[in-house]
């Protein structure tokens, strides 16, 4: 699969849903083809812009949606199927204080790089 047929498919998949904290953030699909090795909260800190000293936590992809509201079960078990048939051992990324940028991301299975979708969290 191209990057850009991942990227459009992970778009469509996660349209119209939020992450909600205490706001309520659509997702965002990304590919990063130059990217390589296993995604670390180092590497993404890096090419992303966070500064070194905001804390990263790691969660599972279910942990993370736990909190997913009835009415959005379907899409969501849609999401994580297309997460796990894309990308090789995806997780999440949470880097931040109180707003946290948030990376579902894995390696891309064909080799081009990671891909995931983004999002952002309010936590205070």
């Amino acid at each position: 699969m191209t990057a850009d047929i991942l990227l459009s498919r992970l778009a469509e998949a996660s349209r119209g849903l939020l992450y909600r904290s205490e706001t309520d953030v659509e997702y965002t699909a990304f590919v990063w083809p130059e990217m390589t090795g296993t995604p670390t909260d180092e590497a993404i800190r890096l090419r992303e812009g966070h500064a070194s000293s905001d804390p990263a936590e790691v969660q599972t992809v279910c942990f993370f949606f736990r909190h997913v509201e009835a009415e959005e079960l379907q899409r969501y078990d849609t999401l994580v199927a297309l997460l796990d048939a894309t990308l090789a051992d995806a997780t999440v990324i949470r880097i931040g204080r109180i707003r946290k940028s948030c990376y579902i991301i894995g390696t891309v299975r064909d080799g081009c790089g990671w891909a995931g979708l983004k999002t952002e969290a309010v936590e205070t």
